[in-house]
């Protein structure tokens, strides 16, 4: 069983964690929803297969193939790809480490990100598997979703 926190109001994802101690490291403060999600659904949506919401009305959780940015499946084919999807996200990886030094995830993190800014993306084989990729290499991946910045 994993698990993952919505918006209250739009029932966008802010969160996704595969245990229980994951998400007890945030604060939710009343604002978040909390709902379990099978293994496969959180393994769906870190690896861009799926797009997760909470449908807030009826309260249960949504798991689709919509498109999404980078799009679901999508292989960055050469090194300006996975840079500029990097440049998206860096500053969002950057800014939950600074501030959540104390998390149990965050030296996991922490080598996760050295790995992004430091890996010579241009001696890649294209198209690549990201996530296969920093598994490959003894990293573990993290999808953005697993960090929570707001």
């Amino acid at each position: 069983m994993a698990f993952a926190l919505f918006d209250k109001n739009n029932g966008l994802p802010q969160l996704i964690a595969s245990t229980q101690a994951e998400i007890d490291q945030f604060s939710n403060n009343g604002q978040f929803t909390q709902k379990d999600i099978s293994d496969s659904d959180y393994n769906a949506v870190r690896q861009n297969l799926k797009t997760i919401k909470l449908d807030v009305a009826a309260d249960n959780v949504v798991v689709t193939d919509e498109d999404q940015t980078p799009p679901a499946n999508w292989l960055p084919t050469n090194a300006a790809e996975l840079d500029g999807w990097w440049a998206m996200v860096e500053d969002d990886y950057d800014t939950w480490s600074t501030s959540n030094g104390d998390k149990e995830i965050a030296g996991r993190i922490k080598t996760y990100i050295d790995y992004c800014k430091g890996v010579d993306k241009g001696s890649l084989t294209y198209p690549i598997n990201w996530e296969k990729h920093c598994a490959d290499n003894g990293v573990e991946y993290f999808h953005n979703l697993q960090i929570k910045t707001s």
